[in-house]
């Protein structure tokens, strides 16, 4: 799976480009959790993309057509809001929808695929079959994305109450991606509790899959220093020793059954 990931969504190799534009190079790191499931790490460098030094040069000037291009570009990457209206609002719908007989979770199924354009160029009519049949399928795509993240995205903080009790403003409730004096990029977002994505790749996987970019050099101090230590663990954890001593005894059973020692 890592494979095609990497092959069909980050385009490494392949004539079309990935998700992200044209990838550069990438390193990824795969991790197994203390319930045995596995998550990937990726770090990946856009081809002629600028550094983060160079791209605050450029951006002083909000009005500017890089500012205006490179939000685009940002926006267009990943989001961290539902398609069809709040958290609250898509919980109530997921709700309302598990309580069907046919309901089928998600997390659970494959994704379906989408139908190919319209043959007729431009058509967009409402009496073409084929245009409802794909109007149907984003409805589709949408609703799936926003279950998925409202099961697996949602990430509840402790510490998100102030002193005297009171909840935490909401520092995430820009309507449109903004600039300010000192060059720092605040994406357009509404909601507090769940991390960027693009949808893309939530459909795709059905499962959580965090996107961010990597705009500053203390983020991206950050993260290297993330990535690092779980490549430079000095021991194991117990869950996996056990996993490989059982790996191992399975894999000599007749050693065992011969009583040899």
């Amino acid at each position: 799976m890592t494979n095609l990931f990497i092959k069909h969504v980050l385009g490494v190799g392949q004539e079309h480009i990935g998700a992200f534009s044209e990838t550069s190079s990438y390193y990824g790191a795969v991790e197994q959790q203390g319930r045995l499931t596995l998550h990937l790490h990726v770090l990946l460098w856009i081809r002629n993309a600028l550094s983060p030094q160079e791209i605050c040069s450029c951006i002083m000037d909000p009005t500017s057509a890089f500012c205006k291009e490179l939000f685009a570009y940002l926006e267009a990457s990943h989001q961290g809001d539902y398609f069809n209206g709040s958290q609250k609002d898509v919980l109530q719908s997921l709700s309302q929808a598990s309580r069907s007989l046919d309901f089928k979770t998600p997390l659970e199924v494959m994704p379906e695929p989408p139908l190919q354009p319209c043959p007729i160029l431009d058509c967009f009519q409402e009496s073409c079959t084929w245009c409802q049949w794909l109007s149907s399928w984003w409805a589709h795509f949408q609703q799936t994305v926003d279950f998925v993240v409202a099961k697996t995205h949602i990430h509840l903080c402790g510490d998100n109450t102030n002193a005297d009790g009171t909840r935490k403003k909401n520092q995430y409730d820009s309507n449109e991606t903004t600039i300010d004096a000192e060059g720092h990029i605040t994406m357009k977002k509404h909601e507090a509790w769940i991390n960027t994505f693009l949808p893309l790749l939530t459909y795709l996987f059905h499962c959580n899959t965090d996107v961010t970019s990597l705009w500053s050099g203390t983020a991206i101090k950050a993260v290297i220093s993330y990535v690092s230590d779980y490549v430079t663990k000095p021991s194991l954890k117990t869950h996996a020793i056990f996993e490989a001593i059982r790996s191992v005894f399975e894999r000599n059973t007749e050693l065992l059954s011969s009583g040899e020692t």
